[in-house]
């Protein structure tokens, strides 16, 4: 039996003068509403979080929301918005607890996005984050690893073979 393929993504294009490293401010905690997959639920579940771990005992973890056919989930909220595995010094508890990979992926990917395009996917940062706007951290470019690996996540395969959107 051959080992599982390893999903690799088309070339990335990374910013060339852009720089960027969490810098904990929370900001993305406390401003998105972050919706996770069947899966990632399903894990967080099997965390077994309980009010010993920090987190609030009167809010859900995960919230449900659309039709019973067709029902999604988000992380909870704490009472002033912030998502609940967000500590008092603004750090996440999952990744405190279980490592970084353990997050969400919509955590693991802001502020980065990933655009498709011809051949190759451009990876650009949402600007709703404070470090992406002051340009804090390494540069981009130094984190190709990294972001090959967050882009073999998220680009769906074949993306490679569609044409370069036309721009009017």
């Amino acid at each position: 039996m051959s080992p599982p393929a390893i999903k690799t993504s088309p070339p990335l294009r990374l910013p060339t003068i852009q720089n960027w490293s969490c810098q904990n401010c929370s900001r993305c905690c406390r401003q998105h509403l972050i919706e996770i997959t069947p899966e990632e639920r399903q894990r967080i579940l099997e965390q077994n979080w309980t009010p010993a771990d920090g987190v609030p005992a009167d809010r859900p973890l995960i919230v449900a929301f659309g039709p019973p056919w067709k029902r999604r989930y988000r992380l909870g909220h704490q009472a002033d918005g912030a998502c609940v595995f967000l500590d008092e010094r603004g750090l996440c508890r999952i990744h405190a607890k279980f490592g970084e990979a353990a997050k969400p992926l919509p955590c693991r990917l802001y502020p980065y996005a990933f655009h498709p395009s011809g051949k190759t996917v451009a990876v650009s940062l949402r600007y709703s984050c404070p470090a992406a706007v002051r340009n804090c951290g390494r540069p981009v470019k130094a984190q190709a690893k990294q972001l090959r690996a967050l882009a073999a996540e998220v680009v769906p395969p074949g993306t490679d073979r569609l044409p370069a959107p036309r721009i009017s």
